[in-house]
């Protein structure tokens, strides 16, 4: 069995990405103000919840798939509601990003390649918003 080592250009891509994606989510701004209200809105109830309901009374839902709200919707639950609870997973997974796409690139195109790969993800201005 190989003696497999920490890569530490990758644990600095991945504290790059971590910083880049995570800086100032705390600004109201930073999120989208109806899946914002969708979230709060699928907080209250469990109805509104599993239909991704956007109005107080659960009649009017969401136009994607609810998997990412209700994953946002945890997050608000475990932190309270805040513009920065709910961008929290979306970060969490951009980070998560930078490792899965190093992890599918090393074994085919070696540890360069994987290197380069994650930086370019990690840098990537579109994936951080």
């Amino acid at each position: 069995m190989k003696n497999k080592k920490m890569d530490i250009m990758l644990i600095m891509f991945l504290l790059i990405a971590g910083f880049l994606y995570t800086y100032q989510i705390w600004q109201n701004d930073s999120a989208n103000q109806y899946y914002l209200a969708a979230v709060k809105s699928m907080s209250k109830s469990l109805h509104h919840f599993f239909y991704a309901s956007f109005d107080a009374t659960g009649f009017v839902s969401i136009d994607k798939p609810p998997v990412a709200l209700w994953i946002q919707t945890i997050s608000a639950q475990i932190f309270g509601f805040h513009t920065w609870s709910v961008i929290l997973p979306q970060a969490l997974a951009g980070i998560g990003s930078v490792l899965l796409l190093y992890l599918m690139i090393k074994p085919n195109f070696g540890q360069g390649a994987a290197r380069v790969s994650a930086a370019v993800m990690a840098l990537t201005p579109i994936a951080q918003q």
